[in-house]
């Protein structure tokens, strides 16, 4: 009777790029997202543009999950409508979720290049990200 070999090892993912733009991601590849992004320590730069089915609620678990991994440098989040992303108190705010815009939560990360091209942000959002920028000397380039 032959041993049955020992199972390989499981290596942590190195990916360090990632593009997921015009793939139709929505809320569930965000949480998939996420998990990669918790157990992922090299993932430096990601790409969900043209990404339309991601709500509010989607992109503040995103941001949480950049900002705590520490290690993301760049995030395109190009041709997304970004125009829904609400203040404290506003009508799509969770009951008991009163974290601000879900944008102000990169400013904890070490973000550096950030792409909105062409996602109708509303004047409060472009108002929360100055304020964002303001006080975050690390992100150098953000392409609106």
């Amino acid at each position: 009777m032959q041993a049955t070999p020992a199972p390989k090892p499981v290596t942590p993912l190195s990916i360090c790029h990632l593009e997921l733009g015009h793939t139709g991601a929505g809320n569930a590849s965000i949480e998939q997202l996420v998990t990669l992004i918790r157990f992922s320590h090299s993932l430096t730069h990601l790409s969900l543009t043209k990404c339309h089915d991601i709500t509010q609620f989607g992109w503040r678990d995103l941001f949480k999950a950049i900002q705590a991994s520490g290690v993301m440098t760049h995030l395109d989040l190009s041709e997304n409508k970004l125009d829904r992303l609400s203040r404290p108190g506003s009508s799509s705010s969770r009951d008991g979720d009163r974290a601000s815009n879900p944008l102000q939560l990169l400013a904890g990360s070490k973000i550096t290049v950030l792409g909105l091209m062409n996602t109708q942000l509303t004047r409060e959002a472009v108002e929360d990200l100055l304020g964002i920028t303001a006080n975050h000397s690390s992100v150098i380039d953000i392409n609106v």
